[in-house]
């Protein structure tokens, strides 16, 4: 019982508030550490706090030579009862996260930026786990000792204000778009990031960004190296379109993997994704997000015919509490036959499924369909709450369900039910200031008609207790 607390009350420690002076208009914190502009610091805010003669270290009298240093702590406690819908599987952990960044610039032409990460964990006591040398049930996602999450440079030629040349080799975490298909995986413990090489230009509000990238996989007490077996490469371009408030994004992105698995058949995989997303506000308090993509290539002697559609239609009233109503529906292609010379399975790429197939991440974006209505409102301006409902079915009798990693969770069977099942999520954060914020949430999932077909069927309940500080 002991044993089970500890991390509780580390997770409940971590809440107290700290006491930090509240800065009015400051360079913002943000998930991707390297997106943050210090120099703004050159002249002195005029609300300063405690860690300003870090975030901004001038090394020239012009101030265009600097270095800024950074880094965050994270703590989760989660707690599983009925995990995978068995009802024997039960667990309380603890997932620790450190991140320290170094970001050196020499006038606007070079940059240098380094990030290094320790992500730990008490005893898990799941399946899933690494089975080498470590029995505690812990995952690759969950455990990396010591590495580098980002080291990269910056050659970055400027012509105008808003217009810019860059050429970024190096190690490095990427959100694209909305990241429903790359992202650097924020929730996760150890993140994701990719060693890379990427060309970005900016002009006129667009942003065009080339890129080829290999994954970097955790190894817990190894230097994490890129596999040359899985890549990703394309471009990716965002900018306003010719009407207020709306925004796009187009892409092409390649995958290449040397080695997979459909449908019990083991084979290289090329595919190209072609998508398009449009994204802006309505008449009425109303917003609107939409994108959808056609994937195309090959699977072993299989062509690839697949394809994904979402749409997120948001209400906000202006009322007291800032409420926002939400809809979406999520669709993503499965495979009719395995016995035929196509494959019509989707695949999701590198995803923040998290954020749109519901916080206990038990179904991938692959053959499956989403059904989602949401309630957020802000009762104070230090608390955000949010309930989230999802419905899910498999796209196609015929395949798999598919995880948040793209694995195969369950078998597809004769006859199985397409219903997979319902997830509520209530959510509650507590910003206390700019560095520091709280996040609870409780999670229930209802498995559907599908599972209690062909195996366990008990109901899953998922809660956590994180905090974070970033400086």
């Amino acid at each position: 019982m002991k044993k089970h607390l500890l991390p509780l009350v580390c997770a409940f420690l971590s809440t107290l508030p700290l006491l930090t002076p509240q800065a009015q208009a400051r360079p913002s914190l943000k998930n991707l550490r390297y997106e943050e502009n210090w120099l703004e610091l050159k002249s002195p805010a005029a609300n300063p706090e405690f860690w300003d003669s870090l975030k901004y270290i001038p090394f020239s009298e012009d101030g265009q030579i600097y270095l800024s240093l950074g880094g965050s702590w994270r703590i989760r406690a989660e707690g599983w009862s009925g995990y995978d819908f068995k009802p024997d599987q039960n667990a309380i952990f603890a997932l620790n996260q450190w991140r320290l960044h170094a970001d050196f610039h020499a006038t606007d032409f070079f940059r240098l930026y380094l990030e290094g990460i320790s992500a730990l964990g008490t005893p898990r006591n799941l399946p899933g786990g690494i089975a080498d040398n470590l029995p505690t049930g812990l995952r690759s996602i969950d455990l990396d000792s010591l590495d580098l999450q980002n080291a990269f440079l910056d050659l970055k030629y400027t012509w105008a204000p808003d217009s810019y040349v860059l050429l970024r080799p190096g190690r490095q975490e990427m959100d694209l778009g909305k990241q429903r298909l790359i992202s650097s995986l924020v929730w996760v413990n150890t993140r994701r990031t990719f060693d890379a090489i990427s060309l970005i230009g900016q002009t006129h509000g667009w942003n065009l960004r080339g890129l080829y990238a290999q994954l970097v996989k955790s190894q817990p007490w190894n230097l994490n190296l890129s596999d040359a077996g899985t890549s990703v490469y394309g471009l990716y371009a965002t900018g306003p379109l010719p009407f207020d408030n709306w925004n796009s994004d187009l892409y092409w992105l390649g995958l290449h993997k040397s080695k997979t698995s459909y449908q019990a058949i083991e084979a290289q995989e090329d595919r190209q994704t072609l998508g398009l997303r449009l994204n802006g506000k309505l008449p009425w308090g109303f917003e609107l997000d939409t994108e959808g993509a056609y994937q195309l290539g090959s699977f072993g002697d299989q062509a690839i015919s697949a394809g994904f559609a979402a749409l997120d239609l948001g209400y906000k009233p202006d009322l007291p509490w800032k409420p926002r109503l939400g809809l979406g529906l999520d669709y993503a292609s499965g495979d009719g036959s395995s016995s035929d010379k196509s494959l019509n399975t989707f695949n999701q790429l590198f995803p923040l499924g998290h954020a749109y197939y519901g916080y206990a991440d038990q179904i991938g974006r692959q053959n499956a369909i989403g059904l989602k209505g949401s309630l957020s409102a802000q009762p104070l301006p230090e608390l955000n709450l949010a309930l989230d409902g999802h419905a899910f079915w498999r796209a196609s009798t015929q395949d798999d369900v598919y995880g948040v990693a793209g694995n195969v969770t369950r078998k597809a069977t004769t006859g199985s039910d397409a219903y997979l099942g319902f997830e509520a999520d209530l959510i509650a954060t507590w910003k206390w200031d700019a560095h520091f914020q709280t996040q609870a949430g409780l999670s229930l999932f209802l498995p559907g008609s599908f599972y209690s077909q062909g195996g366990t069927s008990a109901l899953m309940t998922f809660g956590y207790l994180q905090s974070q500080y970033s400086f």
